[in-house]
C-alpha cells in the first residue's frame, strides 16, 4: 500500500497502539510533532486521551494547527479519534469553557444525563452509521469507547453515526468534506475496527 499516514504527536494519546494498527494494515506511518517537518503524507490522524482544553492548548502552543489547516486545504484526509474528534469542534466544557479547533460547529459537553449511571463510559457498544456508503455496512457492529464527554454538532448533516449509553443517544462519528471523527477507538476495536480504519483510508483518500 502506497498511502502514507502521519499521526499527530502533540503530547496526548495512546499513539503506539494506533501506529501498530496501521502497520498491521500495511500502511507506512510516522509520528508528526512539528509543523516544520518535511514530510509528505496522504492522511493525518489526530488521536487523543485527556482533556479538551489541554489538547487544544498543546496543539496551538506547538503551532500544529497550521499543519491541520494546510492538510484540510490540500484536501488530505484528516481523522480525529476520541479526544481527537472532540477538539475538532468549536467549543468544549471540560475544565471550564474553552475554544477548540473549530472545524465542526457545536459543543463538547459532559455526558451528564440522569440516566447515565457511571462515567467514564467504557466498553463495546453497537454503533449505527448512516448517509455514507463506505460505512453503512458497519451499522450494528460494536466498537470500543472510552469517554466522559460527547460531541453535539449543530449541523445534523455532520453526524455520520450514533450510539447509545443507557438508552441515551450520543454522536459516535462525524464527517464534513475530507474531515472525519470517531468517538470510539477503531484501533482498539478488534477486527471490525481495523476493517473500518482500512476502509476509511482506502476509500476516503483521493
Amino acid at each position: 500500500m502506497s498511502k502514507k499516514i502521519c499521526i499527530l504527536d502533540y503530547g496526548l494519546g495512546n499513539i503506539l497502539s494506533l501506529k501498530y494498527a496501521l502497520s498491521h494494515l500495511g500502511y507506512k506511518n510516522s509520528f508528526f510533532n512539528s509543523e516544520n517537518e518535511n514530510k509528505v503524507f496522504d492522511c493525518l490522524i489526530i488521536p487523543g486521551v485527556g482533556s479538551f482544553s489541554q489538547a487544544v492548548e498543546l496543539i496551538k502552543k506547538k503551532n500544529l494547527k497550521n499543519l491541520i489547516d494546510k492538510s484540510i486545504e490540500n484536501n488530505l484526509l484528516v481523522i480525529g479519534i476520541c479526544l481527537g474528534m472532540q477538539i475538532l469542534f468549536k467549543k468544549g466544557f471540560e475544565n471550564g469553557e474553552s475554544y477548540g479547533l473549530d472545524y465542526f460547529d457545536g459543543d463538547v459537553t459532559k455526558m451528564s444525563d440522569k440516566k447515565i449511571i457511571k462515567l467514564p463510559h467504557i466498553g463495546w457498544k453497537k454503533t449505527s452509521f448512516f448517509n455514507d456508503n463506505v460505512f453503512n455496512h458497519y451499522s450494528g457492529e460494536k466498537f470500543y469507547y472510552v469517554h466522559s464527554y460527547e460531541c453535539k454538532p449543530l449541523n445534523q448533516n455532520d453526524i455520520l453515526a450514533d450510539s447509545k449509553y443507557n438508552n441515551k443517544s450520543f454522536t459516535a462519528a462525524v464527517k464534513k468534506n475530507n474531515i472525519l471523527g470517531f468517538q470510539f477507538h477503531p484501533e482498539k476495536s478488534g477486527t471490525v475496527g481495523l476493517d473500518l480504519l482500512k476502509d476509511t483510508i482506502k476509500n476516503k483518500i483521493n
